[in-house]
């Protein structure tokens, strides 16, 4: 769609051109949202193992509910404002069910996935599409004793998980004492830390981001 060839060789090179390429955007556009949200059912359903592709493609139909770029202006920021809208209602959905999911006591029926390790799964999967405000809130729910202590080991893991995945992305507002508060926040927790996350909740905050998923 930002292709500054011809559209006559695209035509010839590939059968269309940048009006075809965005009438196709704006078609998938329109689907976005009814196929995250399909999507989200289906990861919740998969187990741990089998959920690594759908959480690939929910993130590929997230960017393209996201995506406004190629749209002139002013209809872009229209259409940005309605598609970030539409993240910023899914994001909110899962830090919900999250927060649910982590007050609850009733049993985890056999074989399935706590709720909790879901919803921690998915936010680390939009952390990609979330804009500055919502990265910056979600770090600092994440960056707590509550959550970087939780009495399970999982949920710790992927709390840290998330972390690095907030630091990497790099939309973060937190900088200056704000970083440093958090580095205090690690060092405090770090009695509290299972095997599981410990070897990132040492880390200096420079190396964060450089652990593996493992």
């Amino acid at each position: 769609m930002n292709s500054s060839t011809d559209a006559v060789e695209l035509r010839k090179q590939f059968g269309m051109d940048q009006e075809d390429a965005k009438a196709n955007m704006d078609h998938l556009k329109s689907k976005a949202k009814d196929m995250v949200a399909v999507l989200l059912n289906v990861f919740a359903q998969l187990p741990r193992e089998s959920r690594g592709m759908v959480g690939e493609v929910i993130g590929i139909w997230t960017g393209i509910m996201g995506d406004a770029v190629s749209l002139p202006r002013p209809l872009s920021f229209a259409l940005m404002r309605t598609d970030m809208q539409d993240i910023q209602e899914t994001y909110k959905g899962v830090t919900s069910h999250l927060s649910t999911a982590l007050e609850s006591t009733a049993p985890i029926a056999p074989g399935s996935s706590p709720l909790s390790h879901t919803m921690l799964d998915l936010l680390i999967v939009f952390v990609p599409y979330l804009p500055p405000t919502q990265s910056t809130s979600l770090f600092n729910a994440i960056a707590t004793p509550a959550m970087l202590e939780h009495s399970d080991a999982t949920v710790q893991k992927k709390s840290y998980r998330l972390l690095k995945r907030l630091l990497e992305n790099g939309k973060l507002n937190v900088e200056g004492k704000e970083l440093e508060t958090f580095v205090e926040k690690l060092n405090a927790v770090g009695g509290g830390v299972g095997p599981g996350a410990q070897r990132v909740s040492t880390l200096p905050i420079g190396d964060i981001g450089k652990v593996t998923d493992e």
